[in-house]
């Protein structure tokens, strides 16, 4: 069986405009968890709730109410095939209750589109074995859910074992 390692670095960030340098890592083991045919390796990076995401008229804001999180990541295959992206397993938000969060595409598109993300956009693209990317996920939650605390991120399909709780980030 193939196995999906996560590995867990998470540094908190208040966004751009609030805060200086992001908090040393933290690292989590790794979690074994099934994988749709890759082995694949998940290293979270920078949590932050920016004001916005985006540049220019890729711009994009919190809807009335709603709060950005936005969480970085890599990702590499130590597979011997390609991932593809609908076997991929994803990056997800887990609320209190543990219910998950799937991410904000219109948000995760504008925030890819800001080179100060430095994400490697591979959206529609194979993960070829032994490459690593940059990416990250935006999602939008009531901002009075969020400050309640209680949230964690993960990736989809791995179970309560393969979440690493998130600190208060605003």
């Amino acid at each position: 069986m193939k196995t999906l390692s996560l590995t867990i670095a998470l540094a908190v960030s208040l966004g751009a405009a609030a805060c200086g340098e992001p908090s040393t890592p933290a690292t989590a083991p790794a979690v074994p968890a099934p994988a749709a045919g890759a082995n694949l390796s998940y290293s979270f990076g920078v949590i932050e709730a920016p004001a916005s995401v985006g540049l220019g008229s890729a711009r994009t804001t919190a809807s009335q109410g709603g709060l950005i999180i936005l969480v970085h990541y890599t990702i590499t295959n130590m597979g011997e095939t390609p991932a593809t992206a609908p076997t991929t397993p994803a990056v997800r938000l887990y609320d209190p209750a543990g219910v998950e969060i799937s991410p904000d595409v219109d948000l995760t598109f504008a925030a890819a589109s800001d080179p100060r993300n430095r994400v490697d956009v591979k959206a529609i693209s194979d993960l070829n074995p032994g490459i690593t990317t940059n990416a990250a996920v935006a999602f939008e939650v009531a901002e009075t859910r969020w400050k309640a605390g209680g949230w964690s991120v993960g990736i989809a399909r791995t179970g309560p074992e393969g979440r690493l709780p998130i600190p208060p980030l605003i």
